[in-house]
């Protein structure tokens, strides 16, 4: 994994490991109360923009309930002023179908006072 060395990019960093690790606490320490989580454009069952650190929250169990085993590796992370890109890859199996995926995915964020508080997931083009 590669990191960009803006405080935006060690936030987002540090954010996506407690995610990795199951911390929600620590997680939701680099979340700004009032987050504003953005999911990709047409996602599948993602639909809705999710608000704060409880809609955040809410979000979580979405993602069980639709897929068996996700998971994502971070590939890279770059940082430039309050804005850090996540290179992600998402894998897993959706429960409806048994399809599984392995997926390139990117992630933006936006920080102030080393919080996240703008999330913004995009999908590849041409992965569904």
């Amino acid at each position: 994994m590669t990191t960009g060395t803006s405080d935006s990019a060690m936030t987002v960093q540090r954010f996506l490991e407690a995610i990795l690790a199951g911390d929600v606490e620590t997680a939701m320490s680099y979340v700004d109360d009032d987050v504003e989580m953005n999911t990709a454009e047409h996602h599948p069952f993602l639909l809705d923009q999710y608000r704060g650190r409880q809609g955040f929250l809410d979000l979580m169990p979405k993602i069980a309930d639709e897929l068996d085993g996700f998971r994502f590796d971070i590939v890279r992370i770059l940082g430039c002023g309050d804005v850090a890109v996540s290179q992600l890859r998402y894998q897993g199996a959706v429960k409806k179908t048994g399809r599984s995926f392995n997926v390139p995915a990117v992630s933006s964020g936006t920080c102030a006072m080393a919080r996240l508080s703008v999330i913004r997931s995009t999908r590849t083009p041409g992965h569904s």
